[in-house]
């Protein structure tokens, strides 16, 4: 008898990402294409620390992950 798995995609939160995440594992280039991925090292390491990089950090990630950063240049 053969078993058959089914894929699906599992949607990870921002929490579950950040805890997963380590800076020290080997990157694919599907890693640096995905656009959430933007900041993670430094929210990360900002989280190792304790610190509190603030409301702005977190709005200048958001707008480089939605790329509306490149509309202010």
């Amino acid at each position: 008898m053969r078993k058959v798995m089914s894929r699906f995609a599992s949607h990870k939160s921002e929490v579950q990402r950040l805890e997963e995440f380590n800076p020290s594992d080997a990157r694919s280039d599907s890693f640096y294409k995905d656009d959430r991925n933007i900041g993670l090292w430094a929210q990360k390491r900002a989280s190792q620390m304790g610190l509190d990089l603030g409301d702005s950090f977190q709005e200048t990630l958001e707008k480089g992950r939605s790329k509306k950063i490149l509309d202010n240049l």
